[in-house]
């Protein structure tokens, strides 16, 4: 019997996901008292699909403390890395994330990507930014009115409120 020369199998990289905050650092929102509920959502977000930092995926934290000026550096760092996905909210580090890297995919949160010329529309982005605005406008209610009809179809009233938009 001719046997088969054993092959080394490559070791597989887990995926690195560029994580950047505006104010404190992921891993003191971690702790019992988080700052920023964003970065914390994102975090036991990630553990309940079963990503968990330095098991399944690497979280590449980097926090501008509060200095904005420091975005530009911070995500460089990211990209020179390389990251496979870079996280971010707030339309200043979202653009800053786009001058930074045109081929990495972006992920922003909490704001309006179509109204800040980052995306051609929230179904077909383009590019590489996407993400989902906490409100993209009369056209969202009526999707999420739609959802929760899905899931509660026996629902006869449903009330909804919002605070007003600052002009």
């Amino acid at each position: 019997l001719a046997g088969h020369p054993a092959r080394a199998q490559r070791a597989s990289r887990l995926p690195r996901v560029g994580y950047v905050s505006p104010t404190a650092p992921l891993a003191e929102l971690a702790g019992p008292d988080p700052i920023d509920g964003i970065a914390r959502a994102f975090i036991h977000g990630l553990r309940d699909l079963g990503w968990v930092d330095g098991r399944s995926v690497i979280i590449e934290h980097r926090s501008a403390l509060g200095q904005p000026e420091r975005l530009p550096a911070l995500l460089r760092e990211l990209v020179d890395l390389p990251v496979d996905v870079i996280v971010t909210g707030g339309a200043a580090m979202a653009r800053a994330a786009r001058q930074a890297t045109e081929t990495i995919p972006i992920v922003a949160i909490g704001f309006d990507l179509v109204a800040l010329g980052l995306a051609n529309s929230l179904a077909r982005p383009g590019g590489n930014v996407t993400g989902l605005p906490f409100d993209a406008g009369y056209g969202m209610g009526g999707k999420r009115l739609e959802l929760l009809k899905r899931v509660v179809p026996a629902a006869k009233r449903i009330s909804y409120l919002t605070r007003p938009r600052a002009n």
